[in-house]
């Protein structure tokens, strides 16, 4: 209707010559003006190319990872060539970024960053951070519960057994929920004993403090070999951890991490040991997809799909 007022009103006040190039140039801005209203809907607007991080800091992207919420916030973390953990935030949907944080110290070799964001403002970073001069690997978490503007300080989350034991820990994965919880998993490795466990630890306070650390895998007198954990959180407190150990295992934790079911193994062939993911779904289904060798003369790998609805595993 705006543009049938606008084309009345020209051709009232304009020679006829000139009202119909105006015409069809007010004709051609509206339709300019529709198909990119139309094609940013459906995906097919894209933006300018963005430098995230500043010319003074020489970054690698080839371990980042990015978050974001509902609100249009993407937050992004990476390993700069000083093998330091980077965060940089956007809270114009994307458009532009706030300049980079420096989440680790520059006195350990940092990797491995992993992050999760709430609709809350919570935003979540865990990461891997070793000493070269002892030669531990430690898990590090830093949180920040205002879209990422500030970060509150480090807390290391594994604890060796011993003070002279070396551990080696990998792999973190972390879950956040809107109601405060923040859940991380990860592999740690006896170099004495060559043990590689799942090690689970969680919060309820929104990443303020954590619980204590618990082994998730098997009986604590068993040597296990264990990798590449992951997780998934439900709204009403319930997480999912699953990893490979041979087979696929899994596990239920209620109530925030106060409750721990059985470990169950959800196949009977050799899974991959970077091939397992996990979600969860808002209607309460859990779906679970890896990669496993058969017994075939080749030995080929195939992918298997598994739902667990109800509490109830599911055939696949």
């Amino acid at each position: 209707m705006v543009t049938i007022t606008i084309i009345k009103s020209i051709i009232c006040q304009r020679p006829l010559n000139v009202t119909i190039y105006i015409v069809i140039f007010v004709l051609f801005l509206f339709f300019i003006h529709q198909w990119n209203i139309t094609h940013q809907v459906y995906g097919l607007y894209f933006g300018n190319n963005i430098v995230i991080n500043s010319g003074n800091v020489s970054s690698s992207f080839t371990k980042g990872q990015m978050s974001s919420v509902e609100r249009g916030y993407p937050y992004v973390v990476w390993v700069d060539k000083n093998n330091t953990i980077y965060f940089g935030a956007s809270h114009e949907n994307g458009t532009k970024f706030s300049s980079p944080i420096a989440l680790s110290s520059n006195n350990t070799l940092a990797f491995s960053p992993q992050i999760v964001a709430t609709e809350k403002g919570g935003v979540y970073v865990v990461w891997v951070d070793k000493n070269n001069a002892t030669g531990d690997s430690n898990i590090v978490f830093r949180g920040s519960n205002d879209n990422g503007k500030s970060f509150d300080r480090s807390v290391r989350l594994n604890r060796n057994a011993s003070p002279n034991q070396t551990s080696v820990a990998s792999y973190p994965q972390i879950v956040a929920t809107e109601k405060g919880g923040v859940y991380v998993v990860w592999v740690d490795k006896n170099n004495a004993t060559g043990d590689s466990n799942i090690v689970f630890r969680g919060s309820n306070d929104s990443g303020k403090s954590f619980d204590s650390s618990v082994r998730l895998n098997r009986n604590p007198n068993q040597i296990s070999l264990s990798f590449s954990p992951q997780i998934a959180a439900s709204e009403n407190g319930s997480i999912f951890v699953t990893w490979p150990e041979n087979t696929l295992q899994f596990k239920e934790i209620l109530d925030g991490g106060n409750i721990f079911g059985r470990t169950v193994s959800l196949n009977n062939h050799v899974v991959l040991p970077l091939s397992a993911q996990i979600v969860s779904a808002e209607n309460g289904n859990i779906y679970l997809a890896w990669a496993e060798k058969t017994d075939g003369l080749n030995n080929d790998a195939v992918l298997m799909f598994k739902r667990i609805s109800q509490y109830y595993f599911d055939r696949r």
